[in-house]
C-alpha cells in the first residue's frame, strides 16, 4: 500500500493603532491551491476508529514541529482545506468538513474562515513532534461545528473582518461583539478577507466591559499599511487608549493615552525599525501591568517598564480606522484583530504568525483513507 505524502496547510479593550498605509496584496488564498489527484494517494481501509459512517473519507493532518515555537496548549490553528482534495470531493461551502483528535473519533471545535480554510482548536502543540489529528469530509450532511469553543479561554475578542459587505462585523468569542460600520470596503486580507481603510472610515469593533482592557492583556492584528508615516489604525472609544502605531520610520507601542486631555500622556515603547508599506506586518502589543513590550511579526521590537498606575487605564470600546480624537485615519488593510486578558509570549505569537502566513508549510496532510 503506498502512502504518498501530501504537502498541506494547517497554519484590541480599546487600542489605537497608527499607520500610513498602501498596496494590498500577499496573504492566504482562501480557495485556489490544492493538488491533483493520485490514485495512490488513497488508501483502502482507515487506520482506526470511524467517527460516523456519513462521511465517506478522511485524512490524517499533521503539524510541522519546525513552524511551532514551544509548547502550546488549546491553539486554534488554520488549516487549508484545499490539501483535502483528491478522489473524495468536498462540498463547495466547506460546511461537509468535520476534524477529530488523533483517536480518530474526539470531535474538535472549528470556525470555517471560508468554505476552503477552517480554524481549528488544537489541545497541544510542541516543537518536538508534530501533532496528529483527522479531518472527515465527503458527506451531505452539514458538519458540527461550535465557533465560540474554538476560542473561549484564550481570546475576549476575535474579528476575523472578512464580511463582504458594511454591516454587522462579528466577533467570534462568547462575547458576541458586533462591530458596525457604513463606510470600510471588504478587501483581500491575510487570511481569507479583511477591511479596506481610505482615511475617513471608522469601524467601531464594540464597547462593553470585555473590552476593558486593566493590567496584563494582549491585543494584535494583521496590518497593510500604505505607507509607514503616521495615522491612527486603532482608538479607544472613550476617551483612553491603547495605541500602536507606524511613526516616521518607526512602529511605536503606547500602552496609556488619553485623547480628552490637552496633551496625551503617553508611556511608550518605540522599535528600532518599522516593516516595508504595502506588505502584511503582524503587530502585537502586550502588558503585563508594569512592562509594555511590542512584537512585530511575532518577535520582541522593544520592551518598557513602568509604574504599575501608568498602566491601569479604564477603557471600555475599540474601534478601527478614523479616530474621536483627531483626523489622521488609517490608509491600507485591517485583518484578524485580536484581544485578550492574557500575556501572550512570544512563542505564541511566533507560532500564530508561522501559521497564519504560510499554513499550507505547518501542516501536512496524509493519504485519504476511505469509510470502512
Amino acid at each position: 500500500m503506498r502512502r504518498a505524502l501530501a504537502a498541506a496547510l494547517i497554519s484590541l479593550s480599546a487600542c489605537t493603532l497608527f499607520v500610513k498605509t498602501s498596496d494590498l496584496s500577499g496573504g492566504v488564498d482562501p480557495v485556489d491551491g490544492g493538488g491533483a489527484f493520485d490514485a495512490a494517494d488513497v488508501l483502502d481501509a482507515p487506520s482506526g476508529p470511524w467517527v460516523d459512517p456519513a462521511w465517506a473519507a478522511r485524512r490524517a493532518l499533521e503539524t510541522s514541529p519546525s513552524k511551532v515555537t514551544g509548547e502550546q496548549s488549546d491553539f486554534p490553528v488554520l488549516v487549508d482545506l484545499t490539501t483535502l482534495e483528491g478522489a473524495t470531493p468536498l462540498r463547495a461551502d466547506g460546511r461537509d468538513v468535520r476534524f477529530t483528535a488523533a483517536d480518530g473519533v474526539t470531535p474538535l471545535p472549528h470556525e470555517l474562515a471560508s468554505p476552503r480554510l477552517a480554524w481549528v482548536r488544537l489541545p497541544a502543540l510542541t516543537d518536538r513532534a508534530g501533532a496528529r489529528f483527522y479531518a472527515y469530509y465527503g458527506s451531505d450532511a452539514e458538519a458540527p461545528a461550535d465557533v465560540v469553543a474554538t476560542w473561549t479561554g484564550r481570546y475576549d475578542g476575535v474579528w476575523h473582518l472578512d464580511e463582504a459587505a458594511p454591516s454587522v462585523y462579528r466577533d467570534s468569542t462568547s462575547n458576541a461583539f458586533a462591530g458596525t460600520s457604513l463606510d470600510v470596503t471588504a478587501a483581500t486580507g491575510q487570511v481569507a478577507g479583511a477591511q479596506g481603510f481610505a482615511g475617513s472610515q471608522r469601524l467601531l469593533l464594540g464597547v462593553g466591559a470585555a473590552l476593558d482592557m486593566k493590567d496584563a492583556y494582549t491585543i494584535s492584528a494583521w496590518v497593510n499599511p500604505d505607507a509607514t508615516s503616521n495615522s491612527i489604525v486603532m482608538d479607544g472609544d472613550i476617551g483612553l487608549a491603547v495605541t500602536i502605531r507606524f511613526n516616521g520610520g518607526s512602529i511605536q507601542g503606547i500602552a496609556y493615552a488619553g485623547c480628552s486631555s490637552p496633551s496625551w500622556p503617553e508611556y511608550d515603547v518605540t522599535s528600532p525599525k518599522s516593516p516595508p508599506a504595502g506588505a502584511w506586518v503582524h503587530l502585537a502589543l502586550v502588558t503585563s501591568g508594569v512592562t509594555a513590550s511590542l512584537f512585530i511579526d511575532g518577535e520582541p521590537a522593544g520592551s518598557e517598564t513602568f509604574a504599575a498606575t501608568e498602566l491601569s487605564g479604564s477603557y471600555g470600546g475599540l474601534s478601527l480606522g478614523r479616530p474621536r480624537c483627531n483626523n489622521s485615519g488609517f490608509r491600507g488593510r485591517i485583518d484578524e484583530v485580536r484581544l485578550t486578558k492574557r500575556v501572550l509570549d512570544r512563542s505564541w505569537l511566533r507560532t500564530e504568525v508561522e501559521n497564519q502566513r504560510d499554513p499550507r508549510a505547518f501542516v501536512t496532510a496524509l493519504a485519504e483513507e476511505k469509510r470502512p
